[in-house]
């Protein structure tokens, strides 16, 4: 039984069509990487996993282990262990990391948070590279760059998916911080857990050992091979690529 199974998908937002026809089948212990031009569909894709209202299914299902999800609340399928780490990271100003955390642990992973919640705290901020003085700041406000990514991947430490969707993890951030990104997922994505990647940059690809890519091009899923898909990319762009569709 695959962890993720997408049939024959096709997805609406505003009545424009953006995904059509998407097939995707995703295990425990594969990590599979989505490519495509701008507007080709690749955070459509995500969000639409994902449950976000904005996006209207007009034909297909999505199955996670087994169960379809079609129906399900983007809150059910996070319970459910499905995480997507998004592209923008949101400020949120009156609320409390600390507070935040233990919401996420007794909403979604219905754990009651205890004492030995609060002192594990700084260890749990410190692995992904935050300070103790962002427990007590307001939800990524002030934040930079590196430090919004870092506290999307604290979250996902802390709800422990089983399905993890990364949109463009490495937008804004210089060279150093996709490498402190880069090292922090390699100890959070176990063989346990299914990943979707989307992103072009190579050392993100390389370091997480990708084992399937995807190009999309207008919604639709173009083309699916092994790494070498990424490298013939690499080399001669999309273009190339996609006339020989």
């Amino acid at each position: 039984m695959n962890f993720l199974d997408i049939q024959n998908f096709s997805v609406n937002v505003n009545e424009k069509n953006v995904l059509n026809n998407i097939n995707l089948s995703v295990n425990s212990g594969e990590v599979h990487v989505i490519l495509g031009p701008n507007g080709s569909g690749k955070s459509s894709l995500s969000m639409s996993i994902l449950g976000n209202p904005r996006y209207t299914v007009v034909n297909g299902d999505i199955f996670f282990k087994g169960e379809k999800i079609n129906n399900l609340t983007p809150d059910e399928r996070a319970r459910k262990g499905i995480f997507l780490c998004f592209q923008q990271v949101e400020e949120i100003e009156g609320l409390v990391y600390k507070d935040y955390l233990r919401e996420l642990k007794s909403k979604v992973k219905n754990e009651k948070p205890n004492l030995a919640f609060n002192m594990s705290l700084s260890k749990e901020f410190g692995d992904v590279g935050l300070q103790d003085s962002h427990i007590l700041r307001y939800l990524n406000s002030g934040f930079s760059g590196g430090e919004k990514k870092k506290s999307e991947l604290l979250q996902m430490k802390f709800l422990n998916p089983e399905l993890i969707i990364l949109d463009e993890i490495d937008s804004g951030l210089d060279i150093d911080a996709v490498r402190s990104v880069c090292d922090i997922l390699k100890n959070l994505i176990t063989k346990d857990k299914a990943v979707i990647i989307i992103t072009h940059r190579e050392e993100i690809i390389r370091e997480l050992n990708v084992t399937h890519v995807h190009i999309l091009k207008d919604g639709q899923n173009v083309k699916t091979g092994g790494i070498e898909l990424f490298d013939e990319v690499n080399k001669n762009g999309y273009s190339v690529l996609l006339e020989e569709k």
